[in-house]
């Protein structure tokens, strides 16, 4: 079962995953322009145990979103319902006990649907857009329907049916994909500072799933 709810003020101040409901669905939310724009909100989740000795290695969920902006689900062909098959489902909650160990997880809180924080910049279909924009030379990953900005669903069904303004592209980088790669580049810079028994063991990692497959961690060494 996926709930779907409008929004609530808990979104405001979330410091850890929502938690299941008690048949456990994973909920999700549309964000309202208002709540979206606001400094109350934010779409990166930082999860950091203070007490512990910080670890040389970081967990980042990039895909896990369940947030989807209202200006995007107000644009689109599809339901929430249907867009989720792009998420990572759940990766999240996943995460146990991290924290508690010094592992630092960043968790971003936007559906992939919306943005795909795991793409270059560049990597933009620019026959989705009204009007030219700056894109690099289509990846694979784009022509396939699934850049920066997805032109489709997990079952290949169009997210949209009309073109988007091509200021949307600065408006969703903006909104998160650069406070997710900023976030982690300051994390990395934290590591590189310290100072570190195995420098050969820093990490990154992001996890994730795919189509009919466990979890799993992408690796990066630094």
């Amino acid at each position: 079962m996926m709930d779907h709810v409008d929004k609530t003020s808990a979104l405001n101040k979330a410091t850890e995953p929502a938690p299941p409901g008690a048949d456990g669905s994973l909920t999700t939310a549309v964000i309202k322009a208002d709540i979206l724009n606001s400094e109350s909100y934010n779409p990166l989740l930082l999860l950091q145990d203070q007490t512990a000795s910080p670890a040389a290695i970081i967990v980042s969920c990039p895909h896990a979103g369940r947030d989807y902006p209202a200006s995007m689900t107000d644009k689109a062909a599809l339901d929430v319902a249907e867009m989720r098959g792009l998420e990572d489902f759940g990766v999240d909650h996943l995460l146990g006990n991290l924290p508690a160990t010094g592992i630092t997880c960043v968790i971003n809180r936007i559906a992939r649907a919306y943005i795909d924080v795991n793409r270059a910049a560049g990597a933009l279909d620019s026959a989705m857009f009204d009007t030219p924009i700056d894109a690099d030379k289509p990846s694979r990953q784009v022509t396939a329907g699934y850049g920066l900005i997805p032109r489709l669903s997990a079952k290949r069904d169009p997210l949209y049916n009309t073109s988007l303004p091509a200021e949307e592209v600065d408006r969703r980088l903006g909104l998160v994909y650069r406070p997710y790669h900023d976030m982690l580049a300051s994390q990395i810079a934290s590591r590189e500072q310290g100072s570190w028994p195995v420098p050969a063991c820093r990490c990154a990692f992001d996890a994730a799933t795919g189509p009919d497959q466990p979890p799993a961690c992408r690796h990066h060494s630094w």
